[in-house]
């Protein structure tokens, strides 16, 4: 039996149901969890996030601005903050009091409250442990989600894999073999994290 992924953006229900499958109808499910684990993998590597909560800890260069930005957002919570040009991470006296920044939670951005104070420059030298990503899938990242699933879970069925053409009454039809659409990836880049590796 396939298990479905901790972090995947929709439910096997979910798409049981869209499919209209009735409650006995279980054949498919183990090829359906690894479609909806397929697909989830995809959009959070198109969009370069992670949408559900996780836990994070990651190091950022310091550019002596006031704040820096976190990979996941928006920030649920933030447990620690350092600013270490030696990159030990070990010296309370360098952690930062929470009372000293703000978390602009749907930006991801972490920024000191006093504009004089700046992080220092430096590679690698501020360490952020947070929480990141919405306690659920919003619903356009759902629908793109269940629309790349149900396209590839219907493009097997129809026994369509490898033709890009179909016989209809009156001749062919061309038929979009790619389970992203342009209308998925319009959907996909609202949250496209653009200008990252």
């Amino acid at each position: 039996m396939a298990t479905l992924n901790t972090h995947a953006l929709i439910s096997l229900a979910e798409v049981r149901e869209v499919l209209g499958f009735e409650e006995n109808q279980i054949q498919d499910d183990d090829r359906l969890i690894g479609y909806v684990n397929r697909a989830s993998a995809r959009i959070e590597t198109y969009t370069k996030r992670k949408f559900l909560v996780r836990e994070y800890t990651e190091y950022h260069d310091g550019d002596g601005s006031n704040l820096v930005l976190v990979d996941q957002y928006p920030i649920v919570s933030v447990s620690a903050v350092w600013d270490d040009i030696d990159r030990l991470f070990t010296d309370n006296a360098l952690l930062i009091n929470s009372g000293n920044y703000v978390a602009e939670a749907e930006e991801g951005c972490l920024r000191l409250y006093n504009e004089e104070d700046a992080f220092q420059k430096g590679i690698q030298n501020i360490k952020v442990v947070y929480s990141g990503g919405y306690s659920e899938t919003p619903d356009d990242i759902k629908q793109a989600c269940l629309d790349m699933v149900v396209r590839t879970y219907l493009r097997y069925k129809d026994n369509l894999t490898g033709f890009n053409s179909k016989s209809a009454p009156g001749g062919n039809i061309g038929i979009q073999l790619e389970a992203m659409t342009p209308e998925v990836k319009l959907t996909l880049d609202l949250y496209k994290k653009w200008g990252t590796m």
